[in-house]
């Protein structure tokens, strides 16, 4: 299997679900912090030892779970620090369509970009990528508004 991921900016890539077959290639592209939003699947071993450092933040892909704001600024909170240092970052969940793509798009707000121009960057970048389902866009809102005020 393919690995599934697309560079969404300097050092930050978002994509599908990595399997233990890709850690050759995800050390390759530097990326030395996997951020996986997967609630209940595991990680592949190799994904969760060095050079790589796993955050899981489980989140659930569905309009009556959002994705909870803490959960999104933990993840920027992570995911700037290391790429500031030179590291990529990878965001993954199941697919790479929403919460991946969610977080990412947080990402991308924590380093200055709007709302609407990170959910334009992701979905340009991904085709697949869904930024704009109503329940994903309306978390990146409220973290782009709750980011802004701190």
């Amino acid at each position: 299997m393919d690995l599934d991921i697309t560079q969404i900016a300097d050092r930050l890539y978002v994509g599908a679900w990595p399997q233990r077959e890709h850690a050759g290639e995800l050390a390759t592209l530097n990326v030395r912090l996997i951020i996986s939003m997967l609630f209940f699947e595991r990680m592949a071993v190799e994904l969760s030892q060095p050079p790589f450092r796993l955050v899981r933040l489980r989140a659930f892909d569905h309009p009556l779970a959002p994705i909870p704001i803490q959960l999104l600024k933990r993840g920027v909170l992570e995911a700037l620090p290391a790429m500031d240092g030179g590291a990529s970052v990878l965001v993954h969940c199941k697919l790479g369509v929403h919460r991946s793509v969610a977080m990412a798009s947080c990402v991308l707000i924590g380093m200055g970009r709007s709302a609407d121009e990170a959910m334009r960057v992701v979905k340009e970048r991904r085709p697949v990528a869904d930024p704009h389902a109503w329940y994903i866009e309306r978390r990146i809102r409220a973290f782009e508004k709750s980011w802004r005020r701190n």
